[in-house]
């Protein structure tokens, strides 16, 4: 455990200076490490998928930027972005990645009412894996297992969305 620490810091000096590395550094970093993650939408919808078992939803969020922010508390208190591609490909990392050990995330939106007023926000919390983007429509779709129970998510298009991935 200390000799990982000591080369995380290592590779994170390399990386302040020689900044032509730092993606590449970054990414095995963020794959490693816990970090919380964030992905911004206009809007997006959520849809139970039928033919799967209880809880399972079809997540879809739209006009996606290519950027993914991201943030790690203390003790590091570290902030950056990656690329949507590589995002997607923490689940295919290997050992430690999100397709073994799904991430948690949570979905908030802004909610309104007819008319346009804004009466607070919605949040559901769920198990995602799966990613597909499609770049021509800027769609990111995920499976997104319920955790909060079924009968507390509202299916249909959110507006205003933020999801929250923390591994």
């Amino acid at each position: 455990m200390l000799m990982r620490r000591y080369l995380s810091i290592i590779i994170c000096l390399f990386c302040m200076l020689n900044t032509s590395f730092a993606d590449d550094a970054n990414d095995c970093l963020l794959a490693a490490n816990k970090y919380v993650y964030l992905i911004t939408s206009a809007s997006g919808t959520l849809e139970l998928q039928k033919d799967a078992g209880s809880g399972l939803y079809t997540l879809t969020l739209h006009s996606v930027e290519g950027q993914v922010p991201w943030i790690k508390g203390a003790p590091d208190r570290l902030a950056g972005k990656i690329s949507l591609d590589k995002f997607i490909a923490l689940w295919d990392v290997g050992r430690g990645s999100f397709g073994e050990d799904p991430p948690d995330a949570e979905l908030v939106s802004k909610s309104f009412i007819p008319l346009g007023i804004f009466s607070g926000v919605t949040a559901h919390a769920f198990r995602i894996s799966n990613p597909r983007y499609d770049e021509k429509e800027k769609t990111l779709i995920f499976d997104a297992k319920s955790l909060d129970g079924k009968d507390n998510i509202k299916e249909g298009v959110y507006r205003s969305l933020t999801l929250v991935i923390a591994n």
